[in-house]
Formats: structure tokens, C-alpha cells, sequence
């Protein structure tokens, strides 16, 4: 009898597991395909945002279980260090599209493992980007480093940025909580989301609110740490390595500043507000059907 209850209990260990694992992308799930599904009404896009959140998360399971092609080592050559929900996944599909190597949000669980040395204090800034290059990566979504990148003469910097300040702290505080979301079952069984938590905090809570992490969700305080992080940027990365780039304006400022052709494909324009409350919606369902889950372990025990 005992021997049957292990074997339902590291059964059901091993679709927890599984199903936790979805959590590979942060903010937002980056669409494969760059035409966005405009014709969808507010319905068809909420639920076209929570399919595709788990949809892939399932497809990239391999990545985080190590099978994955292996990728030839490089150098980081651009860092985008704009806050989230400036249009970084837009930005994130139109440089898959000019042929780099992105970290963006669903690939940092890949790279858990620097990001936790990093805010160990195990290795240094310079050892960080060395080792994210080392695999495969030539262009980083770090908010994060805008003094690493400051002091790099062969880096570019991108810095993206809203029209209207206002409508981006609506923005920001509709998919800000996603931090407190990952430290519950089932996402805080793996080790990976446990190994990203100081990222995370440092860019979701520390950035955006010029250091005041305490008020993440305060409209006031982001509205002003959106400027701090602004102005720190024009100030820190010669003008002749930055682009201020809005999504709005298209290929052809990107184009002219990476030395490099504009593709004959529309610039890429993805997750819209609905959308984005359908990923949120996914995350949100996980952890409240996993949120009973010691009596989910004594059901099973008692079988």
C-alpha cells in the first residue's frame, strides 16, 4: 500500500512539475509568428493572449530540460534598456527578424543560473554578459545594466519609450504583480523561477520605481521612476551608441542604427492591453488551482 502511494504522489510530482515549468516566459509570452491577430474582438484576443501563454510554455519544455539545439558562443553586441511594456516584446520579434540571438523575457530561465550568481555577488557584471554571450546571446532585454553598457564602446544601446507616460504606468501596473504570482506553487518549485527571484525584483519592482520597490503599484512613483530611468540612460550612453526608439516609428530608424537592411515584412506590433490580460489570466488560473495543493497530497495519500 505504501509502494502505491509513493507512486502516486511522485506521479503527480512529475505533472506538477510539468505543468510549472510553463512558467519559462516572465511578463509576456513572445508570439512566434509576427502578424498579430487584429481582427480578434476584445474576447478573442483575451483568449488568444491565455492560449498562447500556454501553448508556449509547453513548446519550449525542451530548453529548460537541457535537449535544445546548442547555440554557437558570441558577444553581446546590443542591450535594450527599456522598461517593460515600452513595446520590448515588439522590439524582441523584429530583431529575431534582423537575425539575432534575443534575451528576452522567455529565455532568461536558460540563463537562471548567471543571473543568480550575479546577485549572489559570485561573479561580476562584466562575467554576466561574458557568460550570456558564451551562450548564443547577442542582443539583451536588461533594464538592469545601463551602467554596464555605459562603459562597453562596442555595445549598442536601444531605450524604448512610450508616447504618453500616464498610459504606460496603466500599462505597467496591469502586468507588475506577475513577480508576487512566480513566488507561488507552482511556479516556486522550480528551480529556475527561485533563481531569477533578485532579477526580477531588481527589474520589475527596483527600476521602474527609481528604488523604491516598496511602491511598485504607486502611479506616482513609476510615473517618476520612468523619468529616472530615462534621464539615466541620455546621460550615461554616448549619444553616437543610443537610439530613443518608439515602436510606433517602424524599421527604418532600427534599420539605419544596427547597419542593417530593413526586411520586406511588416514591423512587428504585438501584445495589445487585452492580449496581455489573457497572459496575465494564465498565470492567475495556475496558482489558484495549485493553491490548495497540500490537500490535493492528502487526497492522493489516502487513495
Amino acid at each position: 500500500k505504501n509502494s502505491k502511494k509513493n507512486i502516486h504522489i511522485h506521479t503527480i510530482k512529475t505533472v506538477l512539475l510539468v505543468l510549472s515549468i510553463h512558467q519559462f516566459s516572465t511578463v509576456s509570452a513572445r508570439p512566434s509568428n509576427v502578424i498579430e491577430n487584429a481582427h480578434l474582438g476584445t474576447a478573442g484576443k483575451l483568449f488568444h493572449g491565455l492560449y498562447e501563454q500556454f501553448h508556449t510554455g509547453v513548446s519550449n519544455i525542451p530548453s529548460w530540460l537541457g535537449v535544445g539545439e546548442p547555440t554557437e558562443p558570441t558577444k553581446v553586441k546590443v542591450n535594450i534598456v527599456g522598461l517593460g511594456r515600452t513595446g520590448t516584446t515588439s522590439l524582441a520579434v523584429a530583431m529575431d527578424l534582423l537575425g539575432y540571438t534575443v534575451l528576452h523575457d522567455e529565455e532568461t530561465p536558460r540563463v537562471y543560473d548567471l543571473y543568480r550568481d550575479f546577485y549572489a555577488g559570485k561573479i561580476s557584471d562584466n562575467a554576466l554578459h561574458e557568460g550570456l554571450g558564451n551562450r548564443g546571446f547577442n542582443a539583451t532585454f536588461r533594464s538592469t545594466n545601463v551602467d554596464w553598457a555605459s562603459k562597453q564602446d562596442d555595445v549598442k544601446v536601444i531605450l524604448t519609450v512610450r508616447d504618453d507616460v500616464s498610459r504606460w504606468v496603466d500599462s505597467w501596473r496591469s502586468v507588475a504583480y506577475l513577480g508576487d504570482l512566480l513566488h507561488s506553487a507552482p511556479f516556486s518549485w522550480v528551480p529556475s523561477a527561485r533563481g531569477l527571484r533578485a532579477y526580477r525584483e531588481h527589474a520589475w519592482k527596483y527600476v521602474p520605481t527609481g528604488g523604491r520597490p516598496e511602491l511598485y503599484m504607486d502611479p506616482e512613483t513609476l510615473r517618476e521612476g520612468y523619468h529616472l530611468h530615462y534621464n539615466n540612460v541620455i546621460e550615461s550612453i554616448p549619444k553616437d551608441r543610443l537610439l530613443i526608439f518608439n515602436v510606433k516609428q517602424g524599421w527604418e530608424p532600427l534599420c539605419d542604427f544596427l547597419d542593417v537592411p530593413v526586411p520586406d515584412v511588416p514591423f512587428p506590433f504585438v501584445n495589445d492591453k487585452t492580449k496581455v490580460r489573457g497572459l496575465m489570466l494564465c498565470y492567475e488560473i495556475i496558482v489558484m488551482i495549485f493553491m490548495p495543493w497540500p490537500l490535493y497530497l492528502v487526497l492522493i495519500a489516502s487513495w
